[in-house]
């Protein structure tokens, strides 16, 4: 009994094996004969009473070609036309019938469209940051990953979620959530490229700013900080800008082609080098630069910051600035809760930017301890500045 028990699976697991190594030429087979085969149906024709034989019978015969249905193809194929298809039509397709659930919901599919189109985001923040979920082993699935991540997903939770706020401060009085305007940081080494004309558009530009000016304030700390007032929307805020020179010196470097050095850090005393801390480019060891004192008072009393950089993709400037953006987020003084949204920034339209996935990678944002913001922007036309400006606004107000 023990023998043919053994004979009996050796032959089941011989014909499984046959079976799935002749699939392929199977279903050929059958593709040929469903698109080719004609089969000859007969078709019964009662003649007209008009004519003399109309008691008889007409027998003919048509062809009539059998339809390829969806459902008929492999499932490899199947999932290959559905990879053409955009997020919001798998999702749509996903309530059609408990099959297509299945296939549209298929792990790889997901995340092929997540690498994809997060190439095409417009901005990404400490939420929407597809690395974050995955370095923390979540458990959530791919298509959950993408929902979670994508803009237009986020745009339509966030008006599910002003509606109900709305409604909740109507019925509250206004003085409850007055406040002073927040005052905000602006710097990097994008106010000093081919996209130094940003401040410019933005406080003058009446035709393409979002905002208008309101007013100035003065500097309180070793004359930093003087500002201008803003109004954007329904909001209002206080813009402090930073140039790491002053605009005779930026000129000056960028005739002679000097390197970029800045008058917001302070060289702190060198330390041991640590066993495997690596330099930056130009050979500084970030942990030895902080921000000046002046600068330092500063962070302390301002609500967010706004990094800018060139993102250009032939200028490569990304990271001249990193001193910067480290010893401001590193400072003692600087507080996680303020938060900071990052303009990455282009002179004009046609100017050909790096991916907004890119230039978080290359900052290392999700590193930092504080929310924050990645928005693509144009200076041209500021295209891309209120969204990120809104954002900030949102996170202080």
């Amino acid at each position: 009994m023990k023998e043919r028990s053994v004979t009996e699976t050796q032959s089941l697991e011989i014909e499984s094996f046959i079976s799935a190594a002749t699939y392929p030429i199977r279903y050929i087979a059958k593709l040929y004969q469903i698109i080719h085969e004609e089969r000859q149906r007969e078709v019964v024709v009662q003649p007209s009473k008009a004519r003399t034989d109309f008691k008889k019978k007409i027998v003919t015969r048509e062809s009539s070609v059998m339809e390829l249905r969806f459902n008929d193809l492999p499932v490899n194929l199947q999932l290959y036309i559905f990879s053409y298809l955009n997020a919001k039509t798998l999702s749509g397709i996903a309530r059609t019938c408990k099959y297509w659930k299945m296939l549209s919901e298929d792990k790889i599919l997901w995340e092929n469209l997540l690498w994809t189109d997060l190439q095409k985001w417009k901005f990404i923040n400490h939420r929407s940051y597809p690395y974050t979920y995955l370095e923390t082993n979540s458990e959530l699935t791919p298509k959950q990953i993408y929902l979670r991540c994508c803009p237009e997903c986020q745009k339509i939770q966030q008006t599910t979620r002003n509606s109900f706020t709305s409604l909740l401060l109507h019925t509250l009085p206004a003085s409850m959530f007055q406040r002073h305007p927040p005052k905000v940081v602006m710097f990097g080494p994008g106010l000093e490229s081919d996209t130094h004309k940003l401040v410019q558009k933005l406080l003058w530009d009446k035709t393409i700013s979002p905002a208008t000016v309101d007013g100035m304030f003065p500097g309180e700390f070793e004359g930093i900080g003087s500002g201008v007032c803003l109004k954007i929307g329904g909001s209002k805020m206080n813009l402090i800008t930073l140039y790491a020179t002053n605009r005779a010196e930026r000129e000056q470097n960028a005739r002679e082609g000097r390197n970029r050095v800045s008058k917001l850090l302070a060289a702190a005393p060198p330390q041991p080098e640590a066993d495997g801390q690596e330099d930056n480019d130009d050979g500084n060891d970030l942990r030895t630069v902080e921000v000046s004192h002046g600068v330092r008072l500063l962070c302390q009393n301002v609500d967010a910051f706004i990094y800018v950089v060139d993102s250009s993709a032939e200028s490569q400037r990304v990271n001249i600035g990193d001193k910067e953006l480290q010893a401001m987020m590193n400072n003692s003084k600087s507080q996680p809760r303020q938060p900071l949204l990052v303009l990455s920034a282009v002179a004009t339209q046609d100017t050909l930017p790096l991916s907004c996935v890119r230039v978080t990678d290359m900052l290392q944002m999700n590193k930092l301890n504080r929310p924050w913001q990645v928005n693509m922007m144009c200076v041209e036309n500021l295209d891309g500045l209120l969204e990120g400006m809104t954002w900030l606004l949102k996170q202080v107000v």
